[in-house]
């Protein structure tokens, strides 16, 4: 009778570490052990001669501040953008879009990306694209303001 007890004693324990040996923490994460203070990771001011710049983005632009008015509306397209900032505002009377933060930034972000606006373009053609890509057919007044990705800042106005 003890010979069973022992036996079944020692079955049990033995079956309780295979199965907590199978179900261990299986973590690929490679570097789990690497601490981040080994991470070294480069100073731009170290680098000699070479000046400092906004990086480059998909837009060609760092801001790009614009407000339409139509003639059912007041400042019916109305967008504030900054690359390096999440405080993104997008609002639309004729899309129904009236949106801040990171949802305006995701809004604007495929518009963006079609605009492709140029720093030589005159500004008939940036008003052309841009009233197009926000779909206003007819304004009454257009204020565009951009700084371009080299950091030099365009304003276009027609009234």
């Amino acid at each position: 009778m003890i010979y069973k007890k022992r036996t079944l004693i020692m079955a049990s324990i033995f079956s309780t570490a295979l199965l907590l040996g199978a179900c261990g923490d299986n973590n690929d994460d490679k570097d789990e052990n690497v601490l981040k203070s080994d991470v070294v990771e480069p100073n731009p001011e170290e680098k000699s001669g070479e000046a400092i710049s906004e990086p480059e983005t998909d837009y060609g632009f760092q801001e790009f501040t614009l407000t339409i008015d139509t003639p059912d509306n007041q400042k019916s397209v109305i967008v504030e953008y900054k690359v390096d900032s999440s405080s993104a505002v997008y609002k639309n009377m004729h899309t129904a879009v009236n949106t801040e933060g990171d949802g305006a930034a995701e809004t604007l972000d495929p518009v963006f990306k079609e605009l492709n606006l140029k720093k030589d373009m005159n500004t008939e053609e940036v008003v052309q694209q841009v009233t197009a890509a926000f779909e206003v057919d007819e304004y009454t007044a257009f204020n565009l303001d951009v700084q371009y990705d080299d950091g030099e800042t365009m304003n276009y106005t027609v009234n």
